[in-house]
C-alpha cells in the first residue's frame, strides 16, 4: 500500500470518527470513466472493497451525475441503494451523505446507523475533506503523499481526540491553536472571536501572548482578521500572493511581524463569529493542500465554538476594550 492509499483511508477514518459514523467510502474515476471504490473504513467488515459504479448508479453514482452534495437523514432503501455493502448491511443503515470531488473525480460517502444523523454544518464539513482527498493520486501508481501533508491529516485525526481530552474551552483552545500551527509550520496562531454587539472583536487566544502588547478587544473592521469579519472570505499573504496589507489587529495591536498568513473565516447562524489566523515572519507558500487543511480544522472549531455559543458558554474577553 502506497502512502497516498494509506493517507486516503487514514483520512476516511478520521470522518468516521468526527462524525460518530458507520462507513465512510471514496470512489475515485478510472480511465473507462468508472469509478472504483479506492478507500474505505467500516465499524463493520461488509464493505465491497471491489465495488465499481456509474453515473446514476446508486446514491454516490447520482453525486457524480449531478454533481451536487447529497444528505438523507431518513433513509429508505426504496429510495435509493448505497451499494458499497456486500450483503444486507444497508437494512441498518439510517443516514446517508455525500459530496462530490471537484472536476467529476469521484465521490466521498459517509452513513450512519443513527437517524437523522446529519446537518447542513455537518455537510459543510463534508466538503473541505472532499476537498482535501482531492489532493491525492487517482490510483496505486500515484506519487506518494508528501510528509508535510501526512502531518496535516494527523492532525485532523488528533481534533476530535483533542475535544473529548480537553472539556475546558481555554485548555482546548491552547491545544488547538498549538496542534494546527506545528502542523502549518507557522510560528503564530491567533483566534478571535466577534463581541456580541457586533461592533468589535477580541484576541480570545493565542500561541504568542508574550510577544502581543495593546488593547485585546478592537473595531470589527481593524487589521486582516476585521477585513475577514467583513468580507467573509479566507484571507492569503504569502509567497506569490500578495492579499490586502496592514497588521493583522488593526495598528493599535503589536504582534510578531508576519511575512505570511492566513485568516479562516469561522461561520455560524450566518455570520462570521470567529477568524482563525496563521501566520509566520518566512515568506511561505500557501498552497491549495495548506487551505483545504485549515478549512477543515476550522470547521470542526466552528461546531466547537456553535455549541458554546448556544450554551452562553463562550465570554469574550475586553481587557483595554
Amino acid at each position: 500500500m502506497t502512502a497516498s492509499q494509506q493517507c486516503l483511508e487514514h483520512i476516511l477514518r478520521i470522518i468516521v470518527n468526527v462524525y460518530e459514523a458507520h462507513t465512510s467510502v471514496l470512489f475515485l474515476r478510472q480511465e473507462d470513466q468508472r469509478y472504483r471504490l479506492s478507500a474505505a473504513f467500516s465499524l463493520g467488515d461488509k464493505v465491497d472493497e471491489g465495488v465499481v459504479i456509474t453515473p446514476g448508479t446508486g446514491l454516490a453514482g447520482w453525486i457524480i451525475r449531478e454533481e451536487k452534495p447529497l444528505v438523507i437523514n431518513n433513509f429508505d432503501r426504496a429510495k435509493g441503494v448505497l451499494g458499497y455493502y456486500r450483503t444486507r448491511e444497508e437494512t441498518s443503515i439510517r443516514a446517508f451523505m455525500g459530496c462530490p470531488l471537484e472536476g467529476g473525480r469521484g465521490v466521498l460517502c459517509l452513513d450512519s446507523k443513527h437517524t437523522y444523523a446529519f446537518s447542513a454544518k455537518d455537510q459543510k464539513i463534508l466538503a473541505q475533506f472532499a476537498a482535501l482527498t482531492s489532493s491525492l493520486g487517482q490510483d496505486d501508481g500515484a506519487l506518494e503523499a508528501p510528509a508535510v501533508m501526512q502531518g496535516h491529516y494527523r492532525a485532523l485525526s488528533a481534533l476530535p481526540l483533542l475535544r473529548r481530552e480537553s472539556t475546558r474551552w481555554p485548555d482546548y483552545l491552547e491545544n488547538y491553536l498549538r496542534l494546527v500551527s506545528s502542523a502549518c509550520g507557522m510560528e503564530h496562531a491567533f483566534l478571535t472571536v466577534r463581541a456580541e454587539d457586533g461592533e468589535s472583536y477580541a484576541l480570545e487566544g493565542s500561541t504568542s501572548q508574550s510577544t502581543l502588547r495593546g488593547p485585546r478587544s478592537v473595531a470589527i473592521g481593524s487589521g486582516l482578521a476585521g477585513w475577514v469579519f467583513k468580507n467573509g472570505q479566507m484571507l492569503v499573504r504569502g509567497r506569490g500572493e500578495g492579499g490586502p496589507a496592514g497588521p493583522l489587529f488593526g495598528p493599535e495591536v503589536t504582534t510578531p511581524t508576519a511575512a505570511s498568513v492566513v485568516c479562516t473565516p469561522l461561520v455560524f447562524r450566518r455570520k462570521v463569529r470567529a477568524v482563525l489566523v496563521l501566520a509566520s515572519e518566512q515568506q511561505r507558500v500557501i498552497d491549495d493542500e495548506l487551505k483545504g487543511f485549515l478549512s477543515a480544522a476550522a470547521a470542526g472549531l466552528e461546531l466547537f465554538l456553535e455549541n458554546l455559543y448556544l450554551r452562553n458558554r463562550l465570554t469574550v474577553r475586553r481587557t483595554g476594550g
